[in-house]
Order: C-alpha cells, then sequence, then structure tokens
C-alpha cells in the first residue's frame, strides 16, 4: 500500500504531539529541561525500581507536579507489602498530586505480600477509594516473558472488564518493541478479540545499539532484537547507535494503512539518558516532515 510521505510526516507528529516519557526519581533534577522541551501537562511515567524506596516515587511525584509536569508513578504489585500499605502508598501519592498510576505486576520473583498480579490489586477497590481513576497496564507486542498467550489474554479481558465497571479510563503501554510489524498484527489480534482499550506504544529513545539489544533480549523481547541483531548491514548503516526515527515512520504507516487500529501514542523508554531521548521528542514534535521516512524499525 503507497502512503504519501506527507501524510505519514503528519502521523509521525501526531504521535510525538501524544507521547509520555519515563523518568526515574534520581533523574528529577531534568524535569524542568521537560517542561522546557516538551510543554507542561506532559505525563512522566516514574518507574519503580528495585531496591528503591517507595517515598522516592511519591517525592518526585511531587517534583514532577511543582514543574507543571503529570506523574504516573509504577505501582508494582509484588513490592508492596501489604494491604494497608497500599492505601497508605495511594493517600501518598493522591497527596503528592499524582491522579494516574501504572500497574504492573514487578520483577520480584516472590511477592512482598498479598499481591502477586495487578488483577489483585484492582479486586481491592483502593485505587477507587484514592480517586485513581486512570489507570495504565502492560501490553506485550511480542508475547509476556513470563506468561503464556491463554494467561495473557484472560488477564487482559480481566482488566478490561474492571474497567468497564468502574468507568475507569484505562490504556495500555507495551513493552518496548523495535519493529513495528509485531505491533501492528498485536493490534489487529487484539482488536479481533473485542478489546478496545488504547495503546501506547513503547519505543527506545535514542541510545547505543547493543545496550539496547541487551536489554531487550533480557526482558524477553525477542522476535524484533533477534531480526535486528542479524542484520549486520543494518548495524553498519546506524554506527552502533539506535535512532527511533524509522520505527515512529513504521508505525504511522501501519496506522494510516489500519485507522481503526487503538493507538494512543507512543511512550519514550530513555535508555539513552532522558535529556537525549526529550531533545529527540521535541524535535520530532517540530520537524517530523524532516526526518528519514522508511518502513520499520531496519532497512
Amino acid at each position: 500500500m503507497n502512503i504519501d510521505q506527507s501524510r505519514v510526516s503528519a502521523t509521525v507528529r501526531s504521535l510525538a504531539l501524544r507521547a509520555s516519557i519515563e523518568m526515574t526519581p534520581a533523574s528529577q533534577t531534568y524535569a524542568g529541561d521537560l517542561v522546557r522541551l516538551l510543554g507542561a501537562g506532559t505525563a512522566v511515567y516514574v518507574p519503580y525500581l528495585s531496591r528503591a524506596q517507595f517515598g522516592d516515587t511519591i517525592a518526585a511525584c511531587r517534583h514532577l507536579v511543582g514543574a507543571g509536569l503529570s506523574p504516573v508513578p509504577h505501582l508494582a504489585a509484588r513490592a508492596v507489602p501489604s494491604r494497608r500499605q497500599l492505601d497508605a502508598w495511594l493517600g501518598e501519592l493522591a497527596a503528592a498530586g499524582a491522579d494516574s498510576l501504572f500497574l504492573i505486576a514487578g520483577d520480584t520473583a516472590k511477592p512482598r505480600g498479598p499481591f502477586s498480579d495487578t488483577m489483585q490489586i484492582l479486586e481491592t477497590g483502593l485505587l477507587q477509594r484514592h480517586g485513581f481513576n486512570k489507570v495504565g497496564v502492560g501490553g506485550f507486542p511480542e508475547g509476556h516473558p513470563h506468561a503464556d498467550a491463554a494467561a495473557s489474554r484472560r488477564a487482559l479481558a480481566f482488566k478490561a472488564a474492571y474497567a468497564r465497571e468502574t468507568g475507569t479510563d484505562m490504556w495500555l503501554v507495551t513493552q518496548f518493541v523495535f519493529d513495528a510489524e509485531p505491533v501492528a498484527a498485536w493490534l489487529r489480534a487484539l482488536r479481533d478479540d473485542g478489546f478496545e482499550l488504547p495503546v501506547r506504544v513503547g519505543i527506545p529513545g535514542p541510545a547505543q545499539l547493543r545496550t539496547l539489544l541487551a536489554f531487550a533480549l533480557r526482558c524477553g523481547i525477542g522476535t524484533s532484537a533477534k531480526a535486528m541483531a542479524e542484520r549486520p548491514a543494518m548495524v553498519r548503516k546506524l554506527a552502533n547507535r539506535w535512532s527511533p526515527d524509522p520505527l515512529v515512520a513504521g508505525l504511522a504507516r501501519g496506522w494510516l494503512a489500519d485507522p481503526l487500529a487503538p493507538i494512543a501514542g507512543i511512550h519514550i523508554f530513555p535508555f539513552g539518558g532522558i535529556r537525549q531521548s526529550a531533545e529527540w521528542l521535541a524535535s520530532l514534535r517540530d520537524a517530523a516532515s524532516g526526518m528519514i521516512i522508511a518502513t520499520g524499525a531496519y532497512d
């Protein structure tokens, strides 16, 4: 399907304008730069790192709100030691100005408390009690690293039903990908199964290619990472650097080819550094027409 390049550029800019980004609590000194580069109100996800203190997440949310940004703190189910602590943390997040959450199971093999997955967190009713009616959950275009496809579908069906029954504004944020094609196929499969939750597609910001590949293979993002690693010409072309431009263009082409795809935007994982990713995203918003348009994440 031939798509006019101007339409691809316009769609790239639309994806960029809808983008969210991650920032660790340790990187909060760059909040002012984010406002300058991306504008007030930009959604900034605050990951919860292993061995971290949840108080750092709360403090980061307060700092982001003060800077004019919209924090979306990660809440890892397996890191919650008790229902009482969950209640307290949600209250502190709300008091810090956060009104959205991103629920994850967490990478701890053994739960610290009674929660082993995000569904159990939803079942407590505490999110509603504290006014958290905007909730993101994970999506896995290339498969969940620890759950089979059937289990993932059941979990997604549960979450979609929760969103309908409670009036929650729920969306998916995918694992980061390198190739647009698996995303397009996964979005079609979601729609065929009757799922209508909007999707933010996770992409790595500019970074060293070797770092991204190693991280991707550890995280179970195998198909597109292995395919990219097996293309020496592409690696030479990038000079060991990853640029997200072709991937975003591929997503734009896929969206134009399938306008019913429930894409809500892109989500940036700044593995190469928050400033570099924010500058790249700002330039994409300002000058999408000048980027290199390609059909996928690598050609």
